[in-house]
């Protein structure tokens, strides 16, 4: 579920809240994209909107955890007592690998092939995800990341300028350090200088009007 707050009649917050639900709910149809708007008098309203797509979003978790219960064909009780056994997994911090909305299912996805298994069946399901979580981060993974990588390049300067006036800021010696590191990189030569200086002393154009219309002299 995604929830996105914006300010009552704020044009640019709708135009971006429109604009991520249509890329949201395009990558996951399913999704549940919950758009409300704060307002000083529509406390009650805005709370109602929200409670009414929580309550969605726990029937949608209830359906998708008795749906993994299927797949595997284990019962809730199944689990619970494989989970008694096995305190790890059941540690408040188990984060168990993301396949689902819920967490409820992602814990049914990760326990169930070991329920009814031995120590050599468990070290064999174990051995059977390590081989295919790397076949996954050599065909998926790694290109989704190089390609992340690749769109960000071009805007690393800029990001680097950014976080180097943040640092500025707090760290002025840090900063006078960039800015003559920066100052040396684009040190002018001696005719780009002179051009520089042309290009400041020449007089501005004066606009003057023919027909009616502005003409540069």
């Amino acid at each position: 579920m995604t929830l996105s707050v914006k300010p009552f009649g704020c044009m640019p917050s709708s135009g971006v809240s429109d604009g991520v639900q249509s890329v949201i709910t395009e990558l996951y149809p399913d999704a549940i994209f919950c758009p409300v708007e704060t307002n000083g008098d529509g406390a009650v309203n805005f709370y109602s909107r929200v409670q009414m797509y929580l309550f969605k979003a726990r029937q949608r978790a209830h359906e998708e955890f008795a749906a993994a219960l299927e797949e595997h064909g284990v019962t809730e009780e199944q689990v619970r007592e494989y989970l008694r056994e096995h305190p790890r997994m059941n540690h408040p911090f188990a984060l168990p690998p993301h396949r689902a909305a819920g967490t409820a299912a992602d814990l049914v996805h990760e326990v169930a092939p070991y329920i009814g298994k031995g120590r050599l069946g468990r070290a064999a399901v174990r051995a059977r995800r390590t081989v295919e979580g790397a076949r996954t981060f050599a065909t998926k993974t790694f290109p989704q990341k190089a390609g992340s990588v690749r769109k960000v390049v071009p805007y690393l300067p800029a990001i680097v300028r950014f976080a180097a006036a943040e640092v500025g800021e707090k760290y002025p010696r840090t900063r006078e350090m960039f800015e003559k590191l920066l100052a040396q990189a684009v040190e002018l030569t001696e005719a780009q200088q002179r051009s520089v200086a042309q290009a400041e002393s020449a007089p501005m154009p004066r606009a003057e009007k023919s027909g009616g219309l502005p003409v540069m002299a």
